[in-house]
């Protein structure tokens, strides 16, 4: 038979059919460039199927056939051979399946017993002290709350109304200009890991873990914190414990679904911090000038423009710039970003665009802002990513930078 007939015959792959060659687990003739195979390999995959299924591996198939090829054993003595080498995996498998019911039972007696372990969700709405330092972006005035739900001081829902405009408070969320109610992307973020690349992950942690070692948590006492592009909320899940009780961190992303999700893990913190959740356009946050005290741009700028260019809108390129004069004269700067050393012709990113994606391009924004950056780290190459890391391909060279700087 030829390798067609052979695979079709027994049901398995012409892949698996040259993987078993190259590994001489067959050993079929060869009649020029394609291959022979005789009643003899026939055989010998039937052997390979079965102990396969018993749950042999390659290693241990290999020599079990190479021991009967050499021996040249008589069906009796071959059968006997094979029976031998079965009792001693049954005894394998026997010894580890006792083995599992062991791990089993004490898997079980863990589950039971985190099971038992009371959990205490918190209240996680808006603040009320936090309306103070709001303002509305058009006329700059201050809001007058109306709510309909308060719980343990925390807004759940209401409105905050100024003269030429009003924003709603949904299930303690703020929603201001830009922000959206879903999002096709969002995935749990359990499957956003399980989908994604582990080195890509290890690379970002690395950065993430630098810039969390570089900041000094105790001068956030009394603070105002924005986060930019919250997202997952990896970065203020590494952080969470480190804030001080009087630091009030405001998670701002355009998709609710990101800080519904976010908030409903914070809750069931040991520790209540003051975290507010903000769904809102970077660049529409309805908060007082010069109210921001440290500022963490966790991919915040990076995916500001990567969403406008899904959106196929127009790419705005000051999001840093618009943003000064929310920042206290003595603010604080923690950023991640992704950065291109090298962008394919293929990228979707216009050429006139490139810029906004270099390192050097992002230390000049910050200049232009009068901080003066005190540390940055730059990462090795990313591996491909996954869903949201769609943005770049095998042919780019993108790295992540941490960045710390003050004004």
């Amino acid at each position: 038979m030829k390798i067609g007939a052979f695979s079709e015959k027994y049901g398995v792959s012409q892949d698996t059919i040259r993987y078993y060659i190259k590994q001489k687990l067959l050993l079929p003739q060869k009649d020029g460039p394609q291959y022979d195979f005789t009643s003899s390999c026939e055989g010998d995959l039937e052997t390979i199927l079965e102990l396969k299924n018993y749950q042999f591996s390659i290693q241990e198939i290999k020599k079990l056939l190479f021991y009967m090829r050499v021996s040249k054993l008589e069906p009796k003595l071959k059968s006997l051979f094979i029976q031998s080498a079965l009792r001693k995996k049954q005894s394998e498998i026997i010894t580890e399946i006792e083995s599992l019911q062991h791990v089993e039972k004490e898997l079980n007696a863990h589950l039971e017993e985190i099971q038992r372990e009371p959990l205490t969700q918190h209240t996680m709405g808006v603040p009320l002290t936090f309306i103070d330092k709001m303002s509305c972006k058009k006329c700059h005035e201050s809001y007058v709350l109306n709510a309909s739900s308060i719980i343990d001081n925390d807004i759940m829902e209401g409105t905050l109304n100024c003269s030429c405009d009003s924003l709603e408070i949904i299930d303690g969320i703020i929603v201001g200009d830009g922000g959206n109610s879903s999002d096709t992307m969002v995935l749990e973020f359990s499957d956003y890991v399980e989908k994604t690349d582990t080195e890509h992950f290890q690379i970002i942690y690395s950065i993430m873990d630098w810039v969390e070692h570089q900041m000094d948590f105790k001068t956030l006492e009394d603070k105002l914190v924005i986060e930019l592009g919250s997202g997952f909320g990896i970065f203020i899940r590494l952080i969470y414990n480190k804030l001080p009780k009087t630091t009030t961190v405001v998670c701002v992303d355009y998709n609710i679904d990101y800080l519904r999700s976010l908030r409903e893990l914070l809750s069931y913190q040991n520790e209540k911090k003051s975290i507010v959740f903000m769904c809102s356009d970077f660049k529409s946050m309805p908060l007082k000038n010069k109210s921001i005290e440290c500022l963490l741009d966790i991919a915040g700028r990076s995916n500001y423009y990567l969403h406008q260019y899904n959106r196929e809108t127009e790419v705005e390129e000051t999001l840093l710039t618009d943003l000064e004069h929310q920042l206290s004269d003595t603010c604080l700067y923690c950023g991640f970003h992704y950065v291109f050393k090298s962008i394919s012709p293929t990228h979707f990113l216009n050429k006139e665009h490139h810029y906004l994606f270099k390192e050097k391009q992002l230390f000049k924004e910050l200049q232009e802002l009068s901080m003066e950056i005190t540390a940055h780290k730059l990462s090795t190459k990313l591996p491909v990513g996954g869903r949201y890391e769609s943005f770049y391909s095998e042919r780019d060279d993108v790295r992540t930078v941490g960045i710390i700087a003050k004004k």
